[in-house]
C-alpha cells in the first residue's frame, strides 16, 4: 500500500502460525508478515472469484503488473 493507514497494536489482530499453519483472509484485508527466518520459502495460494459482470481497469492492471514484477 502507498499509504497504509495507522492502527493501534491493541486494534491489530495477530494471527500466531505454526509451521504448516494457513490463514484465510479476505482480499481487501491489510495484512502483513514478520521476515521469513527459516531458510524454506513461504507458499501462498491466491484464489480469485469474479461475476461475468467485471471488468478489468488497464491501468490498476498495469499498476498491479509493475508491482509483481518488482517481488518476482
Amino acid at each position: 500500500m502507498k499509504d497504509p493507514p495507522e492502527v493501534a497494536p491493541e486494534d491489530e489482530f495477530v494471527g500466531t502460525l505454526e509451521p504448516g499453519d494457513a490463514l484465510i483472509h479476505h482480499c481487501q484485508t491489510i495484512h502483513r508478515s514478520e521476515p521469513n527466518t527459516t531458510p524454506y520459502s513461504r507458499c501462498g495460494l491466491l484464489m480469485v472469484f469474479r461475476g461475468q459482470h467485471t471488468q478489468t481497469d488497464p491501468e490498476l492492471k498495469a499498476n498491479y503488473e509493475q508491482a509483481r514484477a518488482r517481488v518476482s
